[in-house]
């Protein structure tokens, strides 16, 4: 199976498998707008807590409802293209709501992790692990790295080096 899976159906019968043969999978999902260290340390750290990790990435449009205009800077395609080409990232899928709420009860992972900028009782997809028995974790290190602000300090210095060169 492609490690990219559009079909959410399809994964979720490969869940399934896994699951029945004994495997814990993992599911971990966000933006992943602007690959950084934090985002890796927070995928290395899901992958350890079981033997799947699947990334949902949240798709182009609900990016723009959550983050607003300008964003994401590439394409769900391009972003899942990079996840998936890392070695501890098993399967990439897609998500089009401002959380993963239908993403947690159509695929019934073991664990699904989230970063250190959420709680145990701000994790948005909290009500959907409990219905389908889903362990919850915030894993990763500490929000070091936000996307945002690394995005306003390349506006902020390409700003002042236009400055300059007028």
């Amino acid at each position: 199976m492609e490690r990219i899976q559009k079909n959410v159906e399809v994964l979720a019968t490969v869940v399934a498998g896994l699951r029945a043969s004994g495997k814990r999978i993992v599911l971990a999902v966000g933006v992943f707008d602007l690959l950084h260290a934090g985002h890796i340390r927070y995928l290395i750290d899901a992958a350890h807590r079981g033997d799947y990790l699947i990334v949902g990435i949240q798709d182009d449009a609900a990016v723009r409802r959550t983050l607003g205009a300008g964003r994401p800077l590439f394409p769900a395609a391009e972003r899942a293209e990079v996840l998936a080409a890392l070695s501890c990232v098993h399967y990439v899928t897609f998500f089009g709501e401002t959380d993963a709420s239908a993403l947690v009860r159509k695929l019934k992972p073991d664990v699904v992790v989230r970063g250190r900028d959420t709680n145990e009782t701000t994790i948005p997809e909290r009500a959907a692990a409990e219905e389908v028995k889903t362990q919850l974790a915030i894993v990763g290190d500490g929000k070091i790295y936000s996307s945002k602000e690394v995005l306003e300090t390349f506006r902020k210095r390409s700003a002042a080096k236009a400055a300059r060169e007028t």
